[in-house]
């Protein structure tokens, strides 16, 4: 069979099969949370996407039902993931570094493939804080087993922003990050993407999981991201372990006044950093945008 009939089958299941499985989401996790105008609205918007995604096919338009397919798989798999989480009060969970700490112990020895999962799916969908889920596998495994493990999720989940951003290219990249975004990091990455990038993973001003995203839209090899994210991901969180396990300075003692000035120097850095961040980051890229 020909290559155009393939395409054509997978274009028809992918715009069936999409509100059926925003449907069936909704059934399992979502009978009391949302009010049945909401379901409606909800499973209305997935199917006016697929049959408008069918439409412009049919049109031969391909720019615009790629663009629609997208946007409707994107909006379902956004809404049952958000769903199922809350229904099994992931959300809470995540929030909380205890609370964490007692969902991964009590999955046995199961828990350190799904601790690894879950930053994983951090970096690439998750909204779940990155420092929440490092300080717990610190506290679980130990600061370096515990980094080890969440670095691996981390260079994992790296590696497939890559590749959607690689696969599904700027529009994908753009819709998620925003257009500004994508073109401002896309076009500093393709033209210094090998000094800035390594920087850009060690200084807390850019969006490590973002960035990684964006790169694949650019001319920048595996190889080369791949070694960079390898190498310079995990600093931060072997940092982040050993310090925020309490492991180096601890929590009782004399570490209570070091906590003390290092949670105000934090607090005054942070805040500097919020206001500025937009003119410092737009500083560094014009310092390297000169080299």
């Amino acid at each position: 069979m020909s290559t155009i009939f393939y395409k054509k089958v997978t274009i028809y299941f992918l715009s069936v099969i999409t509100p059926i499985i925003l449907g069936i989401c909704i059934s399992i996790y979502a009978t009391n949370m949302l009010a049945a105008s909401l379901k409606i609205c909800l499973m209305f918007i997935s199917v006016l996407l697929s049959v408008l995604t069918l439409f412009f096919y049919g049109s031969k338009k391909e720019k615009t039902y790629k663009i629609l397919l997208i946007i409707n798989a994107m909006f379902v798999f956004s809404i049952s993931l958000y769903l199922w989480l809350w229904d099994k009060n992931l959300i809470y969970i995540f929030s909380s570094v205890n609370e964490f700490k007692k969902y991964i112990l009590a999955t046995g020895s199961a828990g350190v493939i799904l601790y690894i999962v879950i930053q994983l799916l951090q970096v690439v969908v998750l909204p779940i804080p990155a420092a929440v889920i490092c300080i717990t596998g610190a506290l679980i495994y130990g600061p370096f087993l515990g980094a080890l493990y969440c670095a691996i999720g981390v260079i994992l989940g790296s590696i497939i922003s890559f590749w959607l951003g690689r696969v599904f290219g700027y529009r994908l990249v753009s819709w998620v990050v925003g257009k500004d975004s994508a073109l401002k990091y896309a076009n500093l990455l393709s033209k210094r993407g090998t000094t800035f990038l390594p920087m850009a993973f060690l200084l807390p001003l850019f969006p490590d999981d973002i960035l990684c995203l964006i790169a694949g839209i650019t001319s920048m090899k595996y190889s080369y991201f791949l070694g960079v994210v390898t190498v310079f991901r995990p600093i931060s969180i072997f940092f982040m372990s050993y310090f925020g396990g309490g492991y180096v300075i601890p929590f009782s003692g004399w570490g209570v006044y070091i906590w003390g000035v290092i949670i105000l120097f934090m607090i005054v850095v942070v805040y500097f950093t919020t206001k500025y961040q937009s003119a410092i980051e737009n500083w560094i890229i014009t310092k390297f945008n000169k080299k």
